[in-house]
């Protein structure tokens, strides 16, 4: 019963809960439970400890931005592609991991989501709104700024710029046509996508939590996931066939759900296996593992760019193996980048991704690096 008040008890922290459930284990099991108890707190450190990395893909996205400036460092179109694909596995792997932590039955309630949406939109909304109106100052379109083009009598161009707009804001970009998705304020495509993954947690959510409760669940929840692979190379090979543009292939919701999925099933498979393993005396060598990770990982970022058909075997799987490779490890590697300068540059890369291209855009007009408004 108390375990359960602490659950729901809105006044404490998650680091009180911490510490208070630390007391009620050790009072009720004795030290007998101190593996489970660390095992908590390791699952802590290990969603902290991946911030790091979420800062290094937007250092990689900021590259591919502002090739005039980069273009001799290395191929920014295949490391911002393997950090792109890392983000949206990473998303799906927190939300799985923290529901199979929570270990609590899963609604389909339409309350419940759009609570959830709600703190997402207070969250994100106020800085995108910002930027948005920057970009109105600061855009050129067609050989004109915003005023010029509303003043005109061209009245195409007019609704073609409405649109784009208010696409924009209201999250709706990425839904475009190629044409459109990557004007006015373009990385901004993200945001639509990622939050359209937002509204598919909670069902994603529902239908895993009901996998689980069935007998063999934990199997049927790993078949899920090669299932959105498999979903993925399927749906890559028929918009190639067909001839389509890289905008379906990387920037189209629905081409994103099934890395958002992937990344949720093995979430969910992380926390289940780490709560056992964790604690064994083999995690202390781990960092053979997380080494091991890291340079699959950076050798996939100064490799050739491949197609978007090719993403299973060039982007997901080094990603998966780097998030992956630390939930178990015990090791100095997992201690550093879970040090508090990490943890803060890992919750900067969202704020900086929404200003990076600003940033480029200003920076580009003083230097006169060139007259296109996003080189």
């Amino acid at each position: 019963p108390l375990l359960l008040f602490l659950d729901r008890h809105p006044g404490l922290s998650l680091a009180r809960r911490y510490d208070v459930r630390r007391g009620l284990y050790h009072g009720a099991y004795g030290r007998a439970s101190s593996c489970r108890v660390d095992c908590f707190k390791e699952g802590r450190l290990m969603l902290s400890q991946l911030n790091i990395f979420r800062f290094i893909a937007f250092v990689f996205v900021f590259g591919l931005h502002a090739p005039t400036w980069s273009s001799h460092v290395l191929n920014w179109s295949n490391a911002a592609a393997l950090s792109v694909n890392f983000f949206f596995l990473l998303s799906g792997f927190l939300s799985g991991y923290k529901y199979e932590q929570k270990g609590a039955p899963v609604r389909l309630s339409f309350r419940d989501e759009l609570g959830y949406l709600w703190q997402k939109l207070v969250k994100l909304y106020p800085i995108f709104l910002a930027t948005n109106i920057v970009w109105l100052f600061i855009w050129r379109w067609q050989g004109g700024d915003i005023i010029s083009v509303l003043s005109g009598v061209d009245h195409s161009l007019q609704l073609s710029w409405l649109k784009i707009f208010f696409a924009n804001s209201l999250f709706l970009k990425s839904w475009l046509q190629d044409k459109w998705i990557f004007q006015f304020n373009a990385g901004m495509w993200f945001i639509s996508t990622i939050f359209f993954l937002y509204v598919m947690r909670l069902p994603v959510l529902w239908v895993i939590d009901r996998l689980k409760r069935k007998n063999h669940g934990y199997l049927l929840i790993s078949a899920s996931g090669f299932l959105s692979l498999a979903g993925l190379l399927l749906y890559s090979y028929l918009i190639i066939q067909q001839g389509g543009t890289p905008g379906r292939l990387y920037v189209f919701p629905p081409a994103r759900l099934f890395e958002y999925v992937f990344g949720l099933a093995i979430g969910v498979l992380a926390c289940r296996t780490q709560s056992r393993v964790a604690c064994q005396c083999f995690s202390k060598y781990w960092i053979v593992v997380d080494v091991l990770a890291l340079v699959i990982w950076g050798g996939c970022i100064f490799s050739n760019a491949q197609g978007w058909d090719n993403r299973v075997l060039r982007w997901i799987i080094p990603n998966t193996f780097l998030i992956l490779s630390f939930p178990w490890s015990s090791s100095v590697l997992k201690r550093v980048l879970s040090c508090p300068i990490c943890v803060m540059l890992g919750e900067l890369a969202m704020p900086c991704y929404f200003l990076h291209s600003i940033i480029i855009v200003v920076m580009g007009k003083c230097i006169a690096v060139s007259d296109d408004p996003y080189a």
